[in-house]
């Protein structure tokens, strides 16, 4: 029951303002101690990883502490990816014992998301999670929620996903699309939605997304991000970001320019990814993604990393959890007969 309540708390960190770090930390540490059945081969891996973010300390010129977050920060997901692997391996079910705690969590998430919802707008509630004082608009000039992931595309995005593993139904996903409002999460849904359907039926709504998508422009601000020309000023921005961060030393280029200086929120992460990691941890990166991957979690695997090319959803405190535990999903499970969705 420990390591359960350990889990929703961990998910919730946000929640606990200047806490969250410790909260999370706690999780992380048992995680960490309670890894199981580790091959030969991944020990290899493993042994490889270390020595990266060991040269990567040995280089860094910048304070420590700052250091080691910046390593947490992307880097959390993989401890929890090698625990929940362990789990699938250990229990002999199809089904990790963190399904149920994962159920509740996602029931429970979007009760306290429209709760801040009606709260924030009505009775001028301020909540923790709310990280910055720039309120979003919608049509009708109301205030979305941020929710657990103290930022609406990472609580949307995570949300929708534990919503097509968990249930068959889509009025969760209505729920959190209109009281959250990501167009990442928008999309996601459409895309689960068409991954569901027939050929013709694929053509028609991919159409009729077309047809309407001048309309979501102009009467839904989060759609206005949708947009090639969002795409560049962000592009433009973050490559200056990178060549600065660089500062045209060919050495970073290969281990990762030291520390993020506190940058650990904004749009483009997976830029700043490679800001801090540099092109061998890169390849690190993808060579976990490559070996976890398979026919059963690639859905929700390619949806989270599409994501984080907007904002930080694998790196949150609550996002490296849910990648992990998504990671871990074993391709046997695939011809389990199990309650939900693309799960």
């Amino acid at each position: 029951m420990l390591d359960k309540a350990l889990f929703l708390l961990a998910l919730n960190s946000y929640y606990f303002g200047s806490a969250a770090i410790l909260i999370f930390g706690l999780f992380f540490l048992y995680t960490l101690f309670n890894i199981r059945v580790v091959s030969v081969k991944e020990i290899i891996f493993i042994s490889g990883f270390f020595l990266f973010l060991f040269v990567k300390i040995i280089l860094s010129e910048g304070p420590i502490l700052e250091l080691l977050n910046d390593i947490r920060f992307f880097w959390a997901f993989y401890v929890f990816y090698l625990f929940f692997k362990s789990r699938w391996k250990s229990i002999d079910c199809h089904k990790n014992s963190y399904n149920g705690p994962l159920a509740a969590f996602f029931y429970c998430s979007i009760a306290l998301t429209l709760f801040e919802f009606f709260s924030t707008n009505y009775l001028g509630l301020e909540w923790v999670v709310r990280t910055h004082n720039v309120a979003f608009e919608l049509q009708e000039g109301l205030a979305r929620s941020y929710g657990f992931g103290a930022n609406a595309t990472v609580t949307s995005v995570i949300l929708v996903l534990l919503s097509a593993w968990l249930t068959k139904s889509v009025v969760w996903d209505f729920i959190i699309l209109v009281f959250v409002t990501s167009g990442t999460a928008f999309g996601i849904f459409v895309i689960k939605l068409i991954f569901k359907m027939k050929l013709s039926y694929k053509i028609s709504v991919i159409l009729f997304l077309i047809l309407i998508y001048p309309f979501l422009m102009k009467n839904f601000p989060s759609f206005s991000k949708i947009s090639i020309d969002y795409f560049d000023y962000i592009l433009d921005f973050k490559m200056g970001q990178i060549s600065k961060g660089f500062s045209s030393d060919d050495f970073k280029w290969l281990w990762g320019a030291g520390n993020l200086d506190g940058l650990r929120t904004g749009d483009f992460q997976a830029l700043d990814f490679i800001l801090f990691n540099g092109f061998v941890g890169v390849i690190i990166f993808f060579c976990i993604i490559w070996q976890a991957v398979n026919c059963t979690n690639a859905f929700f695997v390619i949806s989270m990393l599409v994501a984080t090319l907007h904002y930080q959803v694998i790196f949150s405190l609550p996002g490296s959890i849910i990648f992990g535990f998504f990671l871990s999903i074993p391709c046997s499970l695939r011809h389990a007969k199990k309650k939900g969705g693309l799960g």
